[in-house]
């Protein structure tokens, strides 16, 4: 009885993910649903004003980022100019969780395209891991319009000094982001 050493091997638009790879993307979003509906039930609770003990029940905010948050209209060059919008937020540092750091969050075309879902594909970029810088002198705040999203008020443009590298498996997706134009490496 001979043992199989490569996985069985999907392809979906000319990307190739492996099964495990597959299995765990499918284990993630089974347990990212169970977690959505447990918060869900807490919200409706809250609403209600009464808790399964027949406590008071009080939710405080639990959105990250709201929608008055900064964002930034980042431009995928690469990709046909698809623009899309980055949330800018202070974040506690990894390290010292008493002090603050500034992270925005970007997706990774790269393997939303291969298949890989929207929650899996976000690169978070903080300060302590990756130089960048946020201009927002009043010219970079103009109002821009964004497909599917509408008018988007931008905190300003973004830029990198360091390059910044998808991690998900497989991707290798490398790229620099110049006056907020993502450009691949």
């Amino acid at each position: 009885m001979s043992k199989e050493i490569f996985p069985t091997i999907i392809v979906k638009d000319s990307a190739v993910l492996p099964d495990s790879f597959q299995n765990e993307m499918r284990v993630r979003e089974e347990n990212a649903k169970v977690r959505r509906a447990h918060q869900d039930k807490q919200a409706s609770m809250s609403k209600q004003g009464v808790g399964v003990d027949g406590s008071i029940a009080r939710l405080g905010n639990n959105n990250f980022i709201k929608n008055d948050a900064p964002r930034l209209v980042l431009t995928y060059r690469d990709y046909h100019n698809q623009q899309c919008i980055a949330e800018a937020t202070m974040v506690p540092k990894l390290d010292k969780p008493s002090e603050v750091e500034m992270m925005f969050t970007l997706v990774c075309l790269k393997c939303v395209n291969r298949g890989v879902p929207m929650a899996e594909a976000q690169l978070m970029v903080r300060e302590s891991h990756r130089k960048f810088w946020i201009d927002d002198r009043p010219q970079h705040k103009r109002p821009q319009f964004v497909e599917h999203v509408g008018v988007v008020n931008p905190a300003g443009v973004v830029s990198t000094k360091d390059t910044i590298r998808c991690s998900n498996f497989n991707c290798g997706w490398t790229i620099r982001i110049n006056d907020s134009v993502v450009e691949e490496i």
